[in-house]
């Protein structure tokens, strides 16, 4: 295939400009790639082949980003002992530089070099029905492009930090620390000025692109679905048609029209050169208190609270190369290379998809605090009672990182509550449905910032709180033994990281939080708490026998057993749902960018039965219906198994020498060989919400018997159990060390 493409070299050779200097141009320079000539990258496009190639020929892609990152840390402390006082203050300095490229990592990035789809469409007019046969006369489906430059950042941050701190032992019985941090985390931008954020304000309609409409080429009646074929892209401005197979193109730019940066500014242009703010400067406060009422001083009473400043993770920046101005993606559909080549076909612009850092940002902070009891026992063992907490607040969510498995990231675009259901968003060419949000435009034409894609969104707001009581008890070593281990019973883990948000558009622009995210918060407030964890361990070397009896010596001597035991309550889980037809989240929320929860209609019990066919209680769930807002369950439903596992080790080093040890070592995990089912199918699979009762994915059929289709973990049906933790595992070794 090639072969084929390369008659059309003209293709290709603008398809990657580099910086010169860049750390890219470097890298390829000292590659020697004779593909790599005066800044230009000679690459071919990535490939698609249809459905009807098995084993299509490898696509050589263009590295996802190439990374360089080198930082410069300084610290400075100095202490004074000052009567009861012992004063101590500091600074720490650290300055990275992080030189990377827009990769394809970014959501819906398309390669640099170019994406050609060949495959077979029957709704392509010039397709000849085989992705090999449609790449040697050069015809294909689609030929996208991120471009015509590839976009390298250098991310910068300046993080300084300085402390105070006093250990005042105030009375033979009383000692206090009290002290601060003074932190400017600094945040981390391009210094290239290479990055554009959104503001909702500055998003004017009037200023907004048109975008191509759905028509249908062919006269059918009143409510009569479009056949396919004649489904064509319609300029609103004009009323005229692109004609027969421009399908692909209804949401696309119509081209010249409104602003393409509409609501966007770049970075330095107006606004800050990070291209969003944060407190210069946060002040951390930190207080000890240990107390000591006994004369002994075998029983300390300690307390603490402070506040720690956290910074956010890279990721959620580094996307901000993608947006426009800087980086743009064109599309040509049903055409061929050689027009491509001749200039004969123009490109076509899909609403760019935006990544952003929430503008007036604050810092990911959380207030820790502990209270307890340390007390000296009998056997020289200690024993500590002590109630630790944390509360998280201003932590990054829901943006290109940090999204909850099962949802989706916080999108400043999508398309409100119930929009699809609303008869000015009904797609004429698709007739009438008595499925709500069946008919609905596709979703750039649903989103209430016209001519913008998804606005994808790193915001630090989110919140949680955990509590615990944790008993530590330690052993030290003595008479060849030590002992230890540690109980934590969790008390509570909540807050709103679980809880997706949900906005709502005003007619001027202006994007406020929905009126039912308290209501949503509240629902989904339980993080999933776990209750019990406890974890044993110890180091036994065994009596030694005298050297008089040298044989039976020589056998048992030196002979280490050590164990563990880890027990605790499994973590939770939740059921979930799919519809086989009538029942994404257009048809359920009326939104494609929101989804329902699946009801509960009875006691799903506890999650872990001990039946591996029927985890739980399955006739306790039921999909939700439509008009959902997302409300119909709480989080943390169900409970995994209770988890106990003990390990043993036994051990013995042989002295051969001045500096020759031989070490023979045995290891036993899970040494009881315990079954702790640890993953579930607790997706309910149903036909459609006209039937939310009926379960398409029965571990069990109608006359109770089990399922023979269902058997394997592959195969399980909804509520059975799906992987276990390793059985027993032993493992022999040998170490010579010289």
């Amino acid at each position: 295939m090639s072969a084929a493409l390369c008659n059309y070299p003209e293709l290709f050779p603008n398809s990657l400009h580099i910086i010169p200097g860049s750390y890219q141009d470097k890298v390829l320079q000292a590659m020697n790639a004779p593909w790599y000539k005066n800044g230009v990258a000679l690459l071919q496009p990535q490939y698609k082949w249809g459905s009807r190639i098995a084993n299509a020929p490898p696509s050589i892609a263009y590295p996802g980003f190439l990374d360089w990152n080198y930082t410069i840390d300084a610290a400075l402390s100095i202490t004074k002992v000052w009567r009861t006082h012992t004063i101590k203050g500091g600074f720490q300095m650290q300055n990275s530089v992080k030189i990377q490229n827009l990769g394809t990592q970014t959501t819906g990035t398309l390669p640099i070099e170019g994406m050609v789809d060949f495959g077979n469409n029957s709704n392509n007019p010039i397709d000849t029905g085989f992705g090999y046969s449609n790449a040697a006369l050069g015809v294909f489906n689609s030929f996208a492009q991120q471009g015509p430059n590839q976009v390298e950042g250098r991310f910068v941050y300046h993080n300084r930090d300085f402390y105070l701190t006093d250990n005042w032992k105030v009375s033979r019985k009383l000692t206090l620390d009290l002290g601060a941090r003074f932190v400017h985390n600094g945040p981390q931008y391009d210094t290239r000025g290479q990055e554009a954020n959104f503001f909702p304000n500055l998003w004017k309609a009037s200023d907004a692109p048109y975008l191509f409409q759905p028509g249908c080429a062919a006269s059918v009646g009143a409510g009569a679905v479009c056949p396919s074929v004649s489904r064509v892209a319609v300029n609103p401005i004009t009323g005229g048609s692109l004609g027969v197979g421009s399908a692909p193109l209804i949401g696309y730019i119509v081209p010249g029209s409104g602003n393409p940066l509409n609501g966007i500014v770049v970075a330095g242009h107006g606004i800050s050169q990070a291209n969003y703010t944060e407190p210069w400067l946060v002040v951390n406060p930190r207080i000890g208190i240990a107390y000591a009422p006994l004369r002994s001083q075998k029983l300390v009473i300690r307390a603490g609270v402070g506040m720690f400043i956290d910074r956010p993770q890279g990721d959620a920046t580094f996307g901000q190369l993608g947006n426009p101005p800087f980086a743009q993606q064109s599309t040509v559909y049903y055409s061929s290379l050689q027009q491509v080549a001749s200039g004969t076909v123009g490109a076509y612009q899909a609403a760019p998809n935006l990544t952003v850092f929430h503008y007036n940002a604050d810092l990911p902070s959380s207030l820790q605090w502990n209270l307890g009891t340390q007390m000296l026992l009998p056997w020289n063992s200690s024993l500590d009672v002590s109630w630790v907490g944390i509360y998280n607040y201003n932590t990054v969510e829901y943006g290109t990182v940090g999204t909850p498995t099962g949802q989706l990231p916080i999108d400043l675009n999508a398309p409100d509550l119930g929009t699809a259901y609303l008869s000015k968003y009904q797609d004429p060419t698709l007739g009438t449905s008595s499925v709500p949000g069946a008919t609905a435009l596709s979703t750039d034409l649903l989103r209430p910032y016209r001519g913008l894609g998804s606005i994808t969104a790193s915001w630090p707001y989110a919140y949680n709180r955990y509590d615990s009581i944790q008993v530590t008890f330690n052993r030290q070593y003595r008479n060849g033994m030590t002992l230890g281990g540690n109980y934590t019973l969790g008390l509570r883990n909540v807050g709103n990281m679980l809880s997706p948000p949900h906005f709502d558009h005003l007619s001027d622009g202006t994007l406020q939080w929905s009126k039912i995210q308290p209501q949503l918060d509240s629902v989904l407030y339980d993080n999933g708490t776990r209750r019990h964890v406890l974890k044993i361990y110890g180091v036994y070397e065994v009596p030694k026998i005298p050297m008089g009896v040298r044989a039976l010596s020589t056998v048992v001597n030196g002979w280490q057993v050590s164990g563990a035991f880890n027990a605790g309550t499994g973590p939770a889980y939740d059921a979930t749902y799919t519809y086989n037809s009538g029942g994404s989240n257009v048809n359920i929320t009326g939104s494609p960018s929101y989804a329902g929860r699946i009801r509960l209609a009875g006691n799903p019990g506890s999650g872990c039965s001990g039946n591996p066919y029927q985890e739980f209680n399955t006739a306790a769930f039921a999909g939700p219906g439509y008009s959902s807002i997302g409300n119909e369950s709480g989080s943390a439903l169900l409970r995994g198994c209770f988890d106990h596992q003990a390990n043993l080790s036994i051990s013995r080093y042989f002295r051969l020498g001045e500096q020759k040890r031989l070490q023979l070592r045995a290891d036993a995990y899970n040494v009881f060989n315990n079954v702790i089912i640890n993953s579930f199918q607790s997706n309910m699979v149903l036909a459609s919400p006209s039937s939310p009762n009926t379960i398409m994915n029965n571990q069990y059929n109608a006359d109770g018997s089990l399922n023979q289709a269902r058997l394997t973990p592959a195969t399980a049906g909804f509520g059975a159990a799906t992987g276990a933790m390793p059985m027993r595992t032993v493992q022999v070794q040998a170490r010579f060390t010289f």
